[in-house]
């Protein structure tokens, strides 16, 4: 057969699968048992049907049509399993966000309890409230900078095994990654805030009560 043209691969059977190499024919070189055809119009699409029916009868008063959909309906069947994936995906990431954060919280109020007394000298020997919100503050901060460099590292050796369940958007996107570091450096920030906050209202004299 005779090569007239070379055109860009379209995803014609899948929006997340990669499908094989297509090859376009003439009609009466690959006659095949249905067709099936696009429509662009303003008008609404239940609107065409009568049209196309009488149109398609002058050509073949038998040849019968069905499935006319809108676009919009076909692409939201299209990408009914992956958003099924992405639901169950966001929900199961919301629930270990929520228990990263109050573990962090968690560690980081312990551990200011903890240093009550240590605090409570600092305050006494002349240390800002500033000096006192900040080491609470780095020190909570550093595990979750430590995670988020490490997460960032493994997610180019992993994310790229997800990348048929990924549609628009590459496995490895900066923006994408950027902006998830940002924010979970900024749930980690707030959970490590409350109990620095805490740290710098320690009363001297409660903390150092029983030294």
């Amino acid at each position: 057969m005779e090569v007239v043209g070379v055109v860009k691969h379209v995803q014609s059977h899948s929006l997340t699968d990669r499908v094989r190499g297509q090859i376009y024919m003439p009609y009466p070189e690959a006659i095949r048992p249905h067709m099936a055809f696009t429509i662009k119009c303003t008008a609404p699409p239940e609107s065409l049907l009568p049209f196309l029916q009488r149109e398609v009868s002058l050509l073949d008063k038998d040849l019968p049509i069905y499935n006319v959909q809108p676009m919009t309906a076909y692409v939201a069947k299209a990408r009914r399993q992956t958003r099924f994936t992405t639901m169950l995906s966001g929900a199961l990431a919301l629930v270990a966000l929520l228990l990263a954060s109050t573990g962090i919280y968690g560690v980081t109020s312990y551990s200011v309890l903890q240093r009550t007394n240590e605090l409570g000298t600092r305050i006494a020997l002349g240390a800002q409230p500033s000096q006192i919100f900040g080491m609470v503050l780095r020190e909570g901060m550093l595990p979750v900078t430590a995670g988020l460099v490490l997460g960032l590292l493994l997610s180019f050796g992993l994310t790229p095994m997800l990348s048929g369940l990924l549609y628009g958007v590459h496995a490895t996107d900066p923006i994408t990654l950027a902006m998830t570091c940002v924010f979970l450096g900024g749930v980690g920030l707030l959970a490590c805030y409350l109990p620095a906050r805490r740290a710098i209202r320690v009363d001297p004299l409660v903390a150092l009560r029983y030294e």
